[in-house]
């Protein structure tokens, strides 16, 4: 396709960051976005990161049959201090924070009045800046479920110095669009990180009511009253779209609460694993299994019940389906 007529369709800029669970799902909405719309274009720029290698030839290759979909490379630039490393997510904000005249110089060689919003991962969100400079909106896509996006806009009520102190095992938190108390043990490591790591938490969470729609990868017969606590809780939480299940190669200790407290679809081994703790013995492992290929145990019912339910969110007319629709409509609405 030429790029002239590119230029003639609406037109999305994805960011995503160059870890590979982020780009997995990011890559695979812009392909779903195409196919559900071929009325639309998508730019994704490509950051270089130096100790992910992989990133732009996976790009690449996971793009290689979208002809809607071209890549432009960021030119790479110097990391941050390596003392930043005792937080990577300090770490990642930095980078990410350093990019921005790059991003925005890079966007301004494509920008044309068909350009209808930036797509940005989660680590990517001080590239709003970009967007508020250009006049163009933002939309955040959340590569993981809406139990993290419920954590950061929690944590992001709270004040910066009021870091959780993890010394307490037994210590819980109400966090809205969960159905339970969360013990502090299942909490990312990053929120009890006093070098940087809740500082890079709470400055992401704080952007999110800066963007004009969250895209979850999730889909709302496993999250809807999540999805509707938070936004009965906060009236400035923008549009959530919930398009998934999308492609996701991460898991965390509160992923795996929530898979075995609140849905029930997961047999619990330890749910609050951190580096340094114990590891699980293989008679754990064995048990856990057994459990769950038990034809007659209930979370393995409960396993197949979502299983069909997924399949039905992202056929025609599914709820994921209508999602993304509505999300295209509101894009496309903006221009």
């Amino acid at each position: 396709m030429a790029v002239n007529e590119m230029n003639k369709k609406p037109e999305l800029i994805f960011i995503p960051s160059p870890g590979i669970g982020h780009l997995a799902s990011s890559l695979e909405y812009a392909k779903l976005l195409i196919n559900t719309n071929n009325n639309l274009s998508i730019t994704v720029i490509c950051i270089k990161f130096p100790g992910i290698p992989f990133a732009d030839s996976y790009i690449k290759s996971a793009l290689a049959s979208q002809p809607q979909i071209q890549l432009i490379d960021l030119p790479q630039v110097e990391l941050p201090p390596q003392e930043l490393l005792k937080s990577p997510e300090f770490f990642i904000l930095t980078f990410m924070e350093s990019l921005i005249p790059h991003v925005k110089a890079t966007i301004q060689t494509i920008l044309s009045d068909k350009v209808v919003g930036l797509v940005l991962d989660f680590f990517c969100l001080s590239m709003i800046d970009v967007g508020n400079e250009l006049g163009i909106p933002s939309y955040l896509f959340m590569t993981s479920n809406v139990g993290f996006l419920s954590l950061m806009l929690s944590l992001q009520n709270r004040r910066i110095e009021d870091v959780f102190d993890d010394s307490d095992p037994d210590r819980q938190f109400l966090i809205h669009g969960f159905s339970n108390l969360v013990p502090s043990n299942v909490l990312p490591d990053a929120v009890f990180n006093k070098d940087g790591g809740y500082v890079a938490y709470y400055k992401f969470a704080e952007r999110f009511r800066d963007t004009k729609g969250i895209i979850v990868n999730t889909f709302s017969d496993l999250e809807q009253y999540s999805i509707d606590a938070l936004s009965n809780h906060d009236e400035k939480i923008p549009p959530i779209y919930a398009v998934g299940p999308l492609l996701d190669l991460k898991e965390q200790q509160l992923n795996a609460f929530r898979m075995v407290k609140e849905w029930g679809l997961a047999v619990e081994l330890r749910v609050d694993y951190r580096k340094g703790s114990e590891n699980v013995v293989a008679e754990e492992i064995e048990k856990g299994l057994k459990d769950l290929m038990d034809r007659d145990n209930i979370v393995h019912k409960k396993v197949q019940e979502i299983k069909e339910k997924a399949r039905n969110a992202i056929a025609s007319g599914g709820s994921s389906f209508i999602s993304v629709g509505k999300f295209i409509d509101n894009v496309i609405g903006s221009n």
